[in-house]
């Protein structure tokens, strides 16, 4: 199994707890924030997405939309906990 740990905000406590865990479980595990990914060129194969904060409601449109089309992408091909469409129900767009 291959995780990825999917946030723009590091140094939460949750991360860092997520991230610990599955390495002392012995699972490969990478991070990666939405400016270390460049679109179209990304191409996941992880079976596991952890997204641990809601990303969609900072930041300017562009951001908006480019993170979103990374986590469609994750969606893809695994498994993402915290997927877009939950994420929607919390976002700028929903609430204004």
């Amino acid at each position: 199994m291959s995780v990825l740990i999917f946030t723009d905000n590091p140094a939460t406590g949750e991360t860092g707890l997520v991230r610990s865990e599955l390495k002392n479980r012995g699972i490969p595990v990478d991070y990666k924030a939405p400016w270390d990914i460049t679109l179209p060129d990304f191409n996941p194969d992880y079976q596991l997405s952890y997204v641990p904060s809601n990303m969609l409601h900072r930041g300017s449109t562009f951001e908006l939309v480019h993170r979103m089309l990374i986590l469609r992408q994750l969606e893809e091909v695994g498994l993402v906990v915290s997927p877009v469409d939950s994420m929607l129900n919390y976002s700028k767009e929903y609430l204004s």
